[in-house]
Protein backbone atom coordinates (compact mmCIF):
# COMPACT_ATOMS: atom_id res chain seq x y z
CA UNK A 1 0.00 0.00 0.00
CA UNK A 2 1.31 3.46 -0.91
CA UNK A 3 1.76 6.14 1.66
CA UNK A 4 -0.28 9.29 1.14
CA UNK A 5 2.58 11.42 2.34
CA UNK A 6 4.64 13.06 -0.40
CA UNK A 7 7.99 11.46 -1.09
CA UNK A 8 9.53 14.74 -2.22
CA UNK A 9 10.83 17.61 -0.15
CA UNK A 10 9.39 21.09 0.17
CA UNK A 11 12.40 22.40 -1.77
CA UNK A 12 11.67 19.99 -4.62
CA UNK A 13 8.05 21.13 -4.73
CA UNK A 14 9.12 24.78 -4.72
CA UNK A 15 11.69 24.16 -7.46
CA UNK A 16 9.02 22.50 -9.59
CA UNK A 17 6.74 25.52 -9.11
CA UNK A 18 9.53 27.90 -10.10
CA UNK A 19 10.36 25.72 -13.13
CA UNK A 20 6.72 25.71 -14.22
CA UNK A 21 6.58 29.51 -13.96
CA UNK A 22 9.75 29.79 -16.06
CA UNK A 23 8.48 27.26 -18.59
CA UNK A 24 7.71 29.83 -21.28
CA UNK A 25 10.25 32.03 -23.11
CA UNK A 26 8.20 35.19 -22.53
CA UNK A 27 8.30 34.62 -18.78
CA UNK A 28 12.05 33.99 -18.89
CA UNK A 29 12.42 37.24 -20.86
CA UNK A 30 10.30 39.11 -18.28
CA UNK A 31 12.48 37.78 -15.45
CA UNK A 32 15.66 38.80 -17.29
CA UNK A 33 14.24 42.27 -17.83
CA UNK A 34 13.04 42.73 -14.26
CA UNK A 35 16.22 41.33 -12.73
CA UNK A 36 18.23 44.20 -14.23
CA UNK A 37 16.12 47.09 -13.00
CA UNK A 38 14.24 48.09 -9.89
CA UNK A 39 10.71 47.69 -11.27
CA UNK A 40 8.59 47.97 -14.39
CA UNK A 41 4.96 48.87 -15.09
CA UNK A 42 2.76 46.30 -16.84
CA UNK A 43 1.68 48.83 -19.45
CA UNK A 44 5.31 49.51 -20.28
CA UNK A 45 5.98 45.79 -20.67
CA UNK A 46 3.04 45.63 -23.07
CA UNK A 47 4.74 48.26 -25.23
CA UNK A 48 7.93 46.26 -25.68
CA UNK A 49 6.56 42.73 -25.91
CA UNK A 50 4.81 41.76 -29.16
CA UNK A 51 1.98 39.96 -27.37
CA UNK A 52 -1.58 40.87 -26.43
CA UNK A 53 -2.05 42.60 -23.09
CA UNK A 54 -4.26 39.74 -21.91
CA UNK A 55 -1.47 37.27 -22.71
CA UNK A 56 1.05 39.44 -20.88
CA UNK A 57 -1.30 39.56 -17.90
CA UNK A 58 -1.45 35.76 -17.83
CA UNK A 59 2.35 35.51 -17.93
CA UNK A 60 2.70 38.07 -15.13
CA UNK A 61 0.09 36.22 -13.07
CA UNK A 62 1.97 32.94 -13.45
CA UNK A 63 5.22 34.55 -12.29
CA UNK A 64 3.43 36.27 -9.41
CA UNK A 65 1.64 33.09 -8.29
CA UNK A 66 5.01 31.32 -8.20
CA UNK A 67 6.33 34.14 -6.03
CA UNK A 68 9.05 35.17 -8.47
CA UNK A 69 7.66 38.68 -8.90
CA UNK A 70 5.51 40.97 -6.84
CA UNK A 71 3.07 43.60 -8.00
CA UNK A 72 2.12 46.88 -6.41
CA UNK A 73 -0.95 48.76 -7.57
CA UNK A 74 -0.24 52.39 -8.32
CA UNK A 75 -3.55 53.30 -9.89
CA UNK A 76 -4.15 53.02 -12.73
CA UNK A 77 -1.00 50.92 -13.24
CA UNK A 78 0.60 47.89 -11.63
CA UNK A 79 4.31 48.04 -10.90
CA UNK A 80 6.13 44.69 -11.01
CA UNK A 81 9.43 43.88 -9.35
CA UNK A 82 11.44 40.73 -8.78
CA UNK A 83 10.69 39.18 -5.38
CA UNK A 84 14.30 39.16 -4.12
CA UNK A 85 13.90 36.40 -1.52
CA UNK A 86 12.16 33.97 -3.88
CA UNK A 87 14.41 34.83 -6.81
CA UNK A 88 17.44 34.06 -4.65
CA UNK A 89 15.79 30.81 -3.55
CA UNK A 90 15.03 29.84 -7.16
CA UNK A 91 18.62 30.52 -8.18
CA UNK A 92 19.87 28.45 -5.24
CA UNK A 93 17.54 25.51 -5.99
CA UNK A 94 18.36 25.51 -9.71
CA UNK A 95 22.05 25.72 -8.85
CA UNK A 96 21.74 22.69 -6.59
CA UNK A 97 19.79 20.78 -9.24
CA UNK A 98 22.40 21.42 -11.91
CA UNK A 99 25.31 20.90 -9.53
CA UNK A 100 26.58 24.45 -9.83
CA UNK A 101 27.50 26.88 -7.14
CA UNK A 102 24.49 29.08 -6.46
CA UNK A 103 24.90 32.77 -7.24
CA UNK A 104 24.78 34.68 -3.98
CA UNK A 105 24.84 38.24 -5.26
CA UNK A 106 22.11 40.16 -7.03
CA UNK A 107 23.80 40.39 -10.42
CA UNK A 108 21.88 40.34 -13.65
CA UNK A 109 21.05 36.87 -14.85
CA UNK A 110 22.00 37.73 -18.43
CA UNK A 111 25.71 37.85 -17.57
CA UNK A 112 26.93 36.00 -14.48
CA UNK A 113 30.23 37.89 -14.64
CA UNK A 114 28.63 41.20 -13.71
CA UNK A 115 28.96 42.79 -10.30
CA UNK A 116 25.85 42.99 -8.13
CA UNK A 117 23.40 45.45 -9.65
CA UNK A 118 25.59 46.16 -12.70
CA UNK A 119 23.47 45.93 -15.82
CA UNK A 120 25.91 47.76 -18.06
CA UNK A 121 25.75 45.04 -20.67
CA UNK A 122 21.99 45.43 -20.86
CA UNK A 123 21.34 49.12 -20.28
CA UNK A 124 24.03 50.83 -22.29
CA UNK A 125 22.70 54.37 -22.46
CA UNK A 126 23.99 56.34 -19.43
CA UNK A 127 21.12 58.80 -19.87
CA UNK A 128 18.49 56.20 -19.08
CA UNK A 129 16.45 56.46 -15.92
CA UNK A 130 15.77 53.46 -13.68
CA UNK A 131 12.97 51.53 -15.32
CA UNK A 132 13.66 52.78 -18.85
CA UNK A 133 14.06 49.72 -21.02
CA UNK A 134 14.59 51.34 -24.40
CA UNK A 135 18.03 49.72 -24.78
CA UNK A 136 17.27 46.45 -23.03
CA UNK A 137 15.74 44.69 -26.01
CA UNK A 138 18.30 42.25 -27.36
CA UNK A 139 15.95 40.01 -29.37
CA UNK A 140 16.06 41.30 -32.96
CA UNK A 141 12.47 40.12 -33.48
CA UNK A 142 11.18 42.58 -30.87
CA UNK A 143 10.68 46.29 -31.20
CA UNK A 144 12.50 48.45 -28.68
CA UNK A 145 10.39 50.80 -26.62
CA UNK A 146 11.12 53.00 -23.64
CA UNK A 147 9.46 52.03 -20.40
CA UNK A 148 9.15 55.13 -18.26
CA UNK A 149 7.59 57.40 -20.87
Amino acid sequence: MMSKEPFFTDDQAQLARFAKALGHPVRVYIMELLSCQPCCFSGDLAEILPIARSTLSQHLSELKEAGLIQGTIQAPKIKYCVNPENWAKARELFGELFGTTPVTDNSCITNPGLQAGDCSNVITNPGLQAGDCSNVITNPGLQAGGLMK
